[in-house]
Protein backbone atom coordinates (compact mmCIF):
# COMPACT_ATOMS: atom_id res chain seq x y z
CA UNK A 1 0.00 0.00 0.00
CA UNK A 2 1.51 3.17 -1.19
CA UNK A 3 -1.15 5.76 0.74
CA UNK A 4 -0.10 6.87 4.70
CA UNK A 5 -3.60 7.96 5.48
CA UNK A 6 -6.63 6.22 6.32
CA UNK A 7 -10.20 7.39 4.64
CA UNK A 8 -13.58 7.14 5.68
CA UNK A 9 -14.29 4.97 3.02
CA UNK A 10 -10.94 2.57 3.92
CA UNK A 11 -12.77 2.46 7.36
CA UNK A 12 -16.29 1.14 5.65
CA UNK A 13 -14.83 -1.71 3.86
CA UNK A 14 -12.42 -2.44 7.15
CA UNK A 15 -15.72 -2.37 9.53
CA UNK A 16 -17.99 -3.32 7.41
CA UNK A 17 -20.47 -0.08 8.04
CA UNK A 18 -22.09 2.79 6.42
CA UNK A 19 -19.57 5.53 5.05
CA UNK A 20 -21.53 8.18 7.43
CA UNK A 21 -20.83 5.61 10.41
CA UNK A 22 -17.37 5.37 8.85
CA UNK A 23 -16.85 8.89 9.40
CA UNK A 24 -18.16 9.06 12.92
CA UNK A 25 -16.02 6.11 13.86
CA UNK A 26 -12.53 8.12 12.54
CA UNK A 27 -14.08 11.27 14.32
CA UNK A 28 -14.34 9.45 17.59
CA UNK A 29 -10.82 7.96 17.28
CA UNK A 30 -9.46 11.35 16.46
CA UNK A 31 -10.97 12.80 19.80
CA UNK A 32 -9.23 9.63 21.58
CA UNK A 33 -6.26 10.34 20.65
CA UNK A 34 -6.35 13.97 21.13
CA UNK A 35 -6.15 14.87 17.18
CA UNK A 36 -7.36 17.79 15.85
CA UNK A 37 -10.53 16.98 13.86
CA UNK A 38 -9.21 18.78 10.71
CA UNK A 39 -5.93 16.68 10.84
CA UNK A 40 -5.63 13.29 8.73
CA UNK A 41 -5.27 10.00 10.26
CA UNK A 42 -2.69 7.57 9.38
CA UNK A 43 -2.75 3.92 8.97
CA UNK A 44 -0.39 3.50 12.13
CA UNK A 45 -2.55 5.46 14.39
CA UNK A 46 -5.86 3.23 13.65
CA UNK A 47 -3.94 0.01 13.40
CA UNK A 48 -2.59 1.43 17.09
CA UNK A 49 -6.00 2.07 18.34
CA UNK A 50 -7.63 -1.10 17.42
CA UNK A 51 -3.94 -3.06 18.77
CA UNK A 52 -3.91 -4.63 15.54
CA UNK A 53 -0.86 -4.82 12.84
CA UNK A 54 -0.92 -2.72 9.56
CA UNK A 55 -0.26 -6.12 7.66
CA UNK A 56 -4.03 -6.69 8.63
CA UNK A 57 -5.46 -3.74 7.21
CA UNK A 58 -3.96 -3.81 3.91
CA UNK A 59 -4.61 -7.49 3.83
CA UNK A 60 -8.34 -6.70 4.26
CA UNK A 61 -8.27 -3.60 2.00
CA UNK A 62 -6.71 -5.52 -0.82
CA UNK A 63 -9.26 -8.35 -0.51
CA UNK A 64 -11.76 -6.04 -0.38
CA UNK A 65 -10.31 -4.58 -3.90
CA UNK A 66 -10.34 -7.96 -4.88
CA UNK A 67 -14.09 -8.55 -4.81
CA UNK A 68 -15.01 -5.18 -5.97
CA UNK A 69 -12.99 -5.83 -9.20
CA UNK A 70 -12.90 -9.42 -10.01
Amino acid sequence: MNRIFITSADIAQLEGISLGYARKVMRDIKKALDKDYKKKLTFAKYAAYYKIEINEIERALKQSEKRQNP
